[in-house]
């Protein structure tokens, strides 16, 4: 773990070093390498915007979600990894408690109450 928070020399030089860590743990397409670079370095400026993105990931089994969530979600602002969430109020509180990014993996809220809260398309 870091021992303490240094200073970048400069944004452009932050967004290479998440680009090259996406690079080296996850292969996929150069231009969604680009858009979770981004994604990352806007988990940690979410205060500054009035709307946020969310990455939705879907796939067969055995296509690397999961290790998706994993490389992505560990350099995202706070991460928080859920897998199991009982109730739309404790993910609420969650996020007003910690200010972090959920992860959340195997998200099939079918037939429950979050379905209405947590879109998926």
């Amino acid at each position: 773990m870091p021992s303490r928070a240094e200073e970048y020399p400069s944004p452009a030089n932050l967004l290479l070093e998440i680009r090259q860590f996406i690079h080296k743990n996850y292969e996929y397409s150069k231009i969604l390498e680009d858009l979770d670079s981004y994604f990352v370095l806007h988990s940690s400026n979410y205060g500054k915007f009035s709307v946020i993105p969310y990455r939705r990931i879907i796939g067969n089994y055995g296509t690397g979600k999961t290790r998706f969530l994993k490389v992505i979600g560990s350099i995202c602002y706070r991460p928080t990894f859920l897998s199991i969430v009982s109730s739309e109020a404790s993910i609420y509180r969650m996020i007003e408690a910690y200010k972090a990014t959920l992860i959340i993996d195997e998200a099939d809220f079918t037939g429950s109450n979050l379905y209405s809260t947590i879109p998926k398309y």
